[in-house]
């Protein structure tokens, strides 16, 4: 299990952006790609436990549940924005957008702002640029 490259970041981002609600498969590869040693740790303890030898392969993914980046604004926040990055999270006239800029970068072309369907989708697609970027 190893993390995505930026490019592989990028088009999670892109799909993030394209939802219309959170979605557990998404959250679950989001999961995957930031945070591999911890998927794998939970992974390595499931297939020792005693569910371990009745579950295929495909079926370990329903088992571990994944942080809600997609539903939950705290999580995206304090699980996904990198440490420092400055962060700006809007509703206007309905629509929601996020960015995730290095310290002292104000200048919302650098990172966003990254529209989506809910304040959590956009937030975290803008994280995922973030990293994707290597910020900071």
């Amino acid at each position: 299990m190893t993390a995505l490259d930026k490019a592989g970041l990028v088009a999670l981002a892109e799909r993030v952006e394209a939802l219309t609600g959170p979605q557990f498969a998404i959250e679950s590869e989001i999961y995957k790609a930031v945070f591999p040693h911890n998927y794998q740790h939970r992974l390595d303890a499931l297939k020792a436990g005693p569910m371990g030898p009745r579950l295929s392969a495909g079926d370990y993914d329903g088992y571990i549940v994944p942080p809600a980046f997609t539903a939950d604004l705290s999580t995206a926040l304090s699980m996904l924005v990198p440490k420092g990055c400055d962060v700006c999270i809007e509703t206007v006239n309905g629509k929601h957008y996020a960015s995730v800029n290095p310290p002292g970068g104000i200048d919302s072309r650098i990172m966003g702002p990254i529209e989506a369907a809910t304040p959590a989708l956009a937030l975290t697609a803008a994280a995922l640029r973030a990293l994707a970027a290597g910020q900071p």
